[in-house]
């Protein structure tokens, strides 16, 4: 191309300094294009489009105007960014002249070499504001009105910017008007492509390293997942903020990353710089308040562990702190008498009295307070023996003395209150004044001592170190004690409205008691190393301690995950299912079956009948029905509304060997139940008229578990002796179509996918596999169990599978490869079963100790929209998006 060869440069970009973006872009656009395969040979065309001048680039030290106006002389063409910023620039609209005044003094028609590239506002405009040609632009005639780019033409969201496609056509347009015979769509058509070419390079680049910082970020979550608060704002970072228009590849890791370390709900609160002596919390659980040897009170907020302010305190060493229930107030006790009630909107001091005046006492080494729940009284105890009571409306004074006063607390109605010394508790009627002594042990001389009043103020729970204990308050109330335990306990509260009692120990742990049977029936995850202080909300659901002098932490008495616990009195479950509507579950066990209200966490009937343990019972597909299959040799169909019993179905072995059935399962229609027996015999029975209208028997005995096909063609299952089979029959005539090897040791159960094309099995030789049903091959295989697999199944979409071990673990690990979703530690026994509900948004695992535990698993999208609601005030700091890479 003639005019290129002889000049230094293609063209030459005018600009205003804050148009350089535009002009940035464009130089790049110009000097990396390359015309399409189709022009190759054309001789009448540049091979190359460089170099471009734009003088930031070009520029150097001398003389400006001379460089710019030499620069125009080398240059074939001009390319102006048009704005109104351009329009109203002297630089600009000099270098438009001069570049036209250059060509004629050449005998060159430069007007036609201009293309004004417009990047804002509109040209020959009647509105100053918004023209965006310069002068000399506006000045040529209408024979010389000359075309060029529009950035806003035709522009739509491509690529998620909406100016991209406008931008692109406009710089081809001037592109083809620099080039002799070339049509915008003899160049479009390519660059179009080659720019959806780049654009999926570079997407597929970015979502790569998204994946790689994903999966870093997601390792690291887990190895900090103890700080739940930094963990979680770190995993919302690494998923998509929308699963179904994600602005980022979604991992599993990111997902595990999330699930594990918002099921801990722990926060860690640092900044004292000298030893907490105590901690309240408030009512929800949102709030923390602190006391320290360091002249301090600091507000914490406890959803997301970040310090909320420090008030301004001027007395030395507080001894004792205390919210009101509603957590607008906040009473705090010092060493030197002083009392102060607080403001904790605003941090400022109500009020303060001094003890020792008040009372005309010398001792204020404080050792409890306690303030009643409707805020107008409160008690401080001190470890001489003296208790103080105060009431803030009438401002009457009471002073007790005891012996070493270890805690004081209020009943819900403020009219009582207990208190615990060495020898055991004292319920004051605070009314009538009267009290009562309860003598626990005479010399006793507990390091801990702790009461509380139950919500319905009818029970108290108390611990003296290693010792738990209930009393029931009345006038000859019963004490009961749970045993000496091995570990020694600092915190004690009901909770659960008052159905159980949970502790704290020296060493941190959480475990949650049922009343009823005295036992231990839940133990918390996470908490971890020497306990000094410890302190619960007032319905028990949450709890602060001080740990290593000065580091507090608020966790849940039970993991976030829990939505229920069922206890049955009775021990040795063995199975569970949901109901249809998830309202309501069916346990089995050596003793019956039951059938709980899952909302109200009771015992809607408890079923006798058998005559032997109960291995299998499942709901009707309309819920009416329930069916039950023991080791009584019987299959009894029961009214699940009412409990009652409708009919037996009685089994006899064909071949006089052992007459239990192992499993039961209801047909689609309702109206047919298939059975199956240890022999290995597989029965149908018409529900409605109790006639078996089908059997047969396969070759292998002690059939132990079994489920059908989705389309209820085909039945499999697993036997004890013949451990490394899992079979599938045809339902109707028992033919073997497959058999699955892989299993080292028993297994123990078996479950299709919601699609039928997958079956999960577990077993004795710790391990769940996967197997893929049309090659009869294993997808995975998930090992590292502690102990035996008793019981796999897929969620309701097929998504996730779920395994109970015998080690009191439940697992969730992603369907299509195996990968570990999140576990949840809680039971204290073996877990024997766990099925989702319907809805798949729970999880319901039952262990030997007859405890059912109901989790929450909610959808994922539920979860991050959940936490990022509650961390929108708790962004991450630049120190920490750096730390992990984020920056």
């Amino acid at each position: 191309m003639e005019a290129n060869k002889k000049n230094k440069y293609f063209a030459f970009i005018s600009y205003k300094r804050e148009d350089e973006e535009w002009a940035i872009w464009f130089h790049h656009e110009l000097e990396n294009y390359h015309l399409p395969n189709s022009m190759n040979g054309r001789t009448d065309l540049p091979t190359e489009f460089r170099p471009v001048f734009r003088d930031i680039d070009e520029l150097k030290a001398g003389n400006l105007p001379e460089q710019i106006y030499n620069a125009l002389d080398s240059s074939a063409y001009l390319v102006v960014i048009c704005s109104p910023n351009a329009a109203k620039s002297d630089w600009v609209n000099k270098e438009i002249k001069d570049f036209i005044e250059i060509g004629k003094t050449k005998g060159i028609d430069n007007v036609r070499k201009i293309f004004p590239f417009i990047v804002d506002g509109r040209p020959h405009s009647k509105n100053k504001a918004e023209e965006c040609f310069p002068r000399a632009l506006l000045e040529l005639s209408k024979n010389e009105e000359i075309v060029g780019g529009n950035v806003n033409e035709g522009k739509h969201n491509w690529y998620g910017n909406v100016n991209e496609s406008g931008r692109d056509k406009a710089f081809v347009k001037v592109l083809a008007g620099m080039l002799p015979n070339v049509a915008f769509d003899d160049l479009w058509n390519r660059y179009e492509h080659d720019k959806a070419e780049e654009e999926r390079l570079k997407r597929e680049e970015r979502e790569r390293f998204q994946r790689v910082q994903s999966r870093f970020v997601a390792e690291k979550v887990i190895d900090i997942s103890n700080d739940s608060s930094l963990a979680q704002c770190l995993a919302l970072e690494v998923l998509p903020k929308d699963l179904g228009n994600p602005n980022r590849p979604f991992t599993l890791e990111a997902e595990r990353a999330l699930r594990q370390s918002s099921s801990k709900h722990i926060e860690i609160m640092k900044g004292h710089t000298s030893n907490v002596n105590a901690l309240s919390i408030s009512a929800d659980g949102k709030v923390i308040a602190s006391i320290s040897d360091d002249f301090t009170i600091r507000i914490w907020d406890a959803e997301t562990g970040m310090q909320i302010r420090v008030l301004d305190n001027t007395h030395p060493f507080g001894s004792c702190i205390a919210l009101t229930e509603d957590g607008k107030t906040m009473i705090s006790a010092f060493f030197d008498g002083a009392v102060v009630i607080w403001d904790v909107e605003t941090g400022e001091m109500i009020w303060s009295f001094d003890v020792k005046d008040v009372f005309d006492t010398h001792y204020t080494h404080f050792s409890s307070m306690s303030i009643s729940p409707d805020g107008n009284r409160l008690a401080l105890s001190t470890s001489e023996g003296d208790v103080f009571l105060m009431d803030f409306n009438t401002e009457e004074t009471l002073s007790i003395e005891i012996e070493s006063v270890l805690s004081v607390a209020f009943s819900n109605d403020g009219k009582k209150l207990v208190s615990t010394s060495e020898d055991g508790l004292i319920i004051w009627d605070l009314e009538d004044g009267s009290r009562g002594d309860i003598e626990l042990n005479e010399g006793l001389e507990p390091e801990h001592a702790y009461a509380t009043f139950s919500p319905d103020g009818k029970k108290i729970a108390f611990l003296f170190d290693n010792i738990i204990g209930l009393l029931e308050v009345s006038e000859d109330g019963r004490v009961q004690t749970f045993g000496k335990n091995q570990v020694s306990y600092v915190s004690i509260s009901f909770c659960d409205n008052g159905n159980h009692i949970t502790t704290i120990s020296e060493e941190g742990e959480i475990v949650v008691w049922d009343i009823e049977t005295q036992r231990a029936i839940y133990r918390a995850d996470g908490v971890w190393g020497e306990v000094n202080y410890a302190t619960y909300s007032a319905k028990g659901d949450h709890v602060g301690l001080v740990m290593d002098k000065n580091t507090i932490i608020k966790a849940s008495s039970k993991s976030v995950c829990v939505d229920k616990l069922l206890v049955d009195q009775n021990e040795g479950l063995f199975s569970l299912a949901y109901s249809p509507d998830g309202k309501r579950i069916v346990s089995t066990s050596k003793d019956g079956l039951k059938i709980w209200d899952v909302e109200n966490e009771k015992i809607l009937f408890d079923l006798n009948g058998h005559s032997e343990r109960v291995f299998s019972a499942v709901f009707s597909p309309d819920g009416k029905l329930l069916a039950s299959a023991s080791y009584d040799g019987t299959v009894r169909i029961w009214n699940s509304i009412d409990g009652k019993p409708i009919k037996v179905l009685n089994y006899q072995s064909s071949d006089y060997t052992t007459d239990a059935i192992s499993s039961v399962a209801f047909c689609s229609d309702g109206k047919h139940i298939i059975a199956t027996a240890h022999n290995g015999e597989v029965m149908e029975w018409d529900v409605e008229t109790g006639v078996r209208i089908n059997s047969w028997k396969h070759k292998s005995d002690v059939v132990y578990n079994a489920a059908i096909s989705p389309d209820e063609k085909t039945i499999t299952f697993s036997t004890i002796y013949n451990h490394q089979g899992i079979y599938i029959c045809n339902l109707k005539t028992g033919e073997i179509i497959k058999t699955f090897k892989g299993h080292t040791k028993a297994v123990n159960s078996v479950a299709f996918s919601p699609d039928g094309k997958q079956i999960v099995s577990s077993g004795d030789d710790k391990a769940i596999i996967c197997w893929d049903v049309e090659t009869s091959t294993k997808k995975w295989w998930l090992e590292g169990f502690s102990d035996r697999v008793s019981s796999a199944h897929f969620s309701p979409d097929g998504k996730y599978v779920v395994a109970s071990s015998l080690d009191g673990d439940v697992v969730v690990c992603e369907s299509q490869c195996g990968s570990v979703i999140l576990v949840l530690h809680g039971h204290m026994d073996a877990i024997q079963s766990v099925v989702f509900s319907p809805d798949g948004n729970r999880i319901a695992s039952g262990s030997s100790d007859g405890v059912i535990i109901i989790w929450n698993f909610p959808p994922l999208q539920e979860l991050i929209e959940r936490i990022r609601e509650r961390f929108k005030d708790r962004p991450l700091t630049l120190e920490e998006r750096k730390q992990y890479y984020l920056e």
